[in-house]
């Protein structure tokens, strides 16, 4: 089971290959299915967003469905396509509700909007990969975003989830397709490389590889490798698109580019009514996050602890 994502790599490198010299017969096939062509004679441009976990409500999605409203409000002469997976979670009705309701994007053009279900979207999991899993995914990514040409070809493709290995497929497979992205979060960061070259347990940095001087220098090299990579494909992006200053920093860094940083909306209209006065104010900390590895709470509890036992510390010796 460990070998798999060797496996893995090696026929996806090999598939990639051969579809790059038979570039011209993926093109034909595809166009036979696509409806592009059906829209451009409509005088649409399509606008194709990657985002397969479209229905998940987070941040993200809210960032997504308010870009699906800003586009229809520029131009009737948009049409956007949001590639999703196939298990996505409920009808494309109740997924307009869910935006509705949730982030207060409604009355959306539906026929300016089209769903394509993607059927691979499995590679991009975590689960799929339970070693070397940035890897896995990313190449995973490879092969849903050449599904997600197939199944249309868009005239500009905006990726807002962050897989940029999708980019030189897009740049190689498409036709003339113009490519923009959206970042939110990299995949790899000089934290992540600093944390496993320091030896630091983290919920990607498991104890069994920090204590190991061995396995963290062939961690270590892996990271830089994987760097390189990100590196090379984020290039192929022409508009870079970042959500925050320390993303906008890791991003110029890795890629070596000028983003620009885009802020999330973020509707505080509902919270209106709970503005309170300055007196009635009391010292509490609300800490606001999804329950993912990612946000690492435990170090953010661990902190809080610290914090606490410097305070208790303070006052003791104020008393005395």
């Amino acid at each position: 089971v460990e070998g798999l994502p060797f496996i893995f790599a090696l026929l996806l490198l090999l598939l990639v290959l051969i579809l790059i010299i038979r570039r011209k017969y993926f093109l034909r096939l595809q166009k036979q299915r696509n409806f592009r062509d059906i829209e451009k004679q409509n005088g649409k441009i399509v606008v194709g967003l990657f985002h397969p976990y479209c229905n998940s409500g987070g941040g993200g999605e809210r960032v997504l469905w308010c870009a699906i409203q800003a586009l229809q409000e520029i131009s009737p002469c948009i049409h956007v396509v949001i590639y999703a997976r196939r298990s996505v979670g409920g009808s494309e009705a109740e997924m307009l509700n869910k935006a509705k309701d949730r982030f207060g994007v409604g009355n959306l053009n539906t026929k300016q909007l089209s769903f394509v279900y993607l059927r691979t979207e499995k590679l991009l999991q975590a689960e799929t990969f339970p070693r070397l899993t940035l890897l896995g995914q990313s190449l995973g990514s490879i092969v849903v975003g050449l599904e997600a040409l197939y199944r249309c070809m868009p005239d500009i493709y905006i990726d807002t989830m962050g897989y940029a290995f999708t980019y030189p497929i897009v740049y190689l497979f498409s036709r003339g397709s113009r490519i923009a992205t959206y970042t939110h979060y990299p995949t790899i960061s000089t934290d992540m490389l600093q944390r496993v070259y320091e030896r630091r347990p983290a919920y990607n940095n498991d104890e069994l590889v920090s204590n190991s001087q061995v396995t963290s220098r062939i961690k270590y090299m892996y990271y830089v490798a994987f760097s390189l990579l990100y590196r090379l494909v984020g290039g192929f992006a022409e508009l870079v698109m970042v959500n925050s200053s320390w993303t906008k920093m890791h991003i110029d860094s890795l890629w070596k580019v000028k983003s620009h940083i885009v802020y999330p909306p973020c509707d505080v209209a509902e919270f209106s009514d709970f503005i309170t006065k300055p007196s009635d104010r009391k010292n509490i900390i609300v800490s606001l996050g999804q329950f993912r590895p990612e946000k690492d709470h435990r170090l953010q509890l661990s902190t809080l602890g610290a914090l606490r036992e410097k305070i208790k510390e303070q006052n003791e010796q104020m008393e005395d």
